[in-house]
């Protein structure tokens, strides 16, 4: 019994590897597509890559990472809504998302002094 529940656990944890390292492949197509054309097109590849790193981190289970990118998908809809809704086209913005990934960073560790509550 104890040899088919490591099969099973083995068996899920490869095809989670196998789907994650897919997501990879298809953030790398969409990363090399997105450095020529129009912004709209960079900015819609950009938006793919940063969606494909955000699943592929989740499923190998690193939720900081994951945040990361999930916060650039957001920097990447509201570069996309920029041309649309000009009230988003203020100077504050790209600092808003500067000071939130330094604050993300801090709270998950992905800086060199470590998380928050070690420094304290």
């Amino acid at each position: 019994m104890l040899d088919f529940l490591n099969t099973n656990i083995t068996l899920s944890f490869s095809i989670a590897y196998a789907l994650s390292q897919t997501l990879v492949l298809i953030s790398l197509i969409a990363s090399s597509i997105s450095t020529s054309g129009y912004r709209r097109r960079r900015l819609i590849c950009m938006l793919t890559d940063s969606m494909a790193l955000t699943i592929s981190y989740l499923i190998l289970g690193s939720p900081g990472a994951a945040a990361a990118n999930a916060l650039c998908i957001v920097r990447y809809i509201v570069a996309l809504l920029q041309e649309h809704y000009r009230f988003l086209d203020i100077p504050t913005i790209p600092t808003i998302f500067v000071v939130l990934h330094t604050v993300l960073g801090l709270a998950t560790g992905n800086f060199i002094g470590g998380p928050i509550e070690c420094a304290i």
